[in-house]
């Protein structure tokens, strides 16, 4: 009856692995600019989900690999499987801003 594809979850990196590669990667934070400001990844930048879906091309870095984030881990695995369908290569920060919290590292604000 129905046929569903199977979804190929995105590459993911623990949230202690931003920080040792920060320099390295682009950090894409889709929460909407409240959520940003209340406080971030010191290097990321704030990109909601719904501008990021639609002109990918303007904001995804090519020289760099970008992983995004969310609040839960939720969001960014969505829309990361979103951008890696059209052929983007994009991860996922795992758990999201919850585990950064958790790990008390400290946050941009």
């Amino acid at each position: 009856m129905f046929r569903f594809l199977k979804v190929q979850k995105p590459e993911s990196i623990d949230i202690g692995e931003v920080d040792d590669f920060i320099a390295d990667i682009d950090v894409i934070d889709i929460r909407d600019t409240n959520e940003f400001e209340q406080g971030h990844i010191e290097g990321s930048r704030n990109i909601p989900a719904r501008k990021l879906l639609l002109e990918p091309m303007r904001y995804l870095k090519q020289e760099l690999k970008s992983y995004i984030v969310c609040q839960n881990g939720v969001n960014s695995t969505r829309v990361a499987q979103i951008l890696n369908k059209e052929g983007f290569k994009v991860g996922n920060v795992r758990h999201g801003m919850d585990a950064y919290h958790k790990d008390d590292v400290l946050l941009a604000e």
